[in-house]
């Protein structure tokens, strides 16, 4: 996505044609993980960010990195579940 906020209109042209989409480097923090909701109201997400122990350690110096996501209809809730061990998804 090169962030969020570069790559979300894509993000929704994606939403329309697509029941899973899968995304990475999005560089949102944890606390803006919740932005995905504002992509589509029929899917649901996860998404982890990967900054978060960079910024635990100080100001971000440089560019934002990483970060992953998991989008799929809402209609597919009954198939798909996520799985988290460690704080890692599975």
């Amino acid at each position: 996505m090169h962030g969020f906020n570069n790559g979300v209109s894509f993000l929704k042209q994606l939403c329309s044609n697509n029941d899973l989409i899968f995304v990475q480097e999005h560089w949102l923090q944890n606390s803006q993980l919740h932005m995905f909701n504002t992509t589509d109201d029929q899917f649901k997400f996860y998404s982890n960010s990967s900054m978060e122990n960079r910024l635990s350690k100080g100001v971000l110096k440089g560019r934002p990195f990483g970060g992953l996501g998991v989008l799929w209809r809402k209609d597919l809730n009954a198939i798909v579940s996520t799985v988290i061990q460690r704080g890692e998804l599975l």
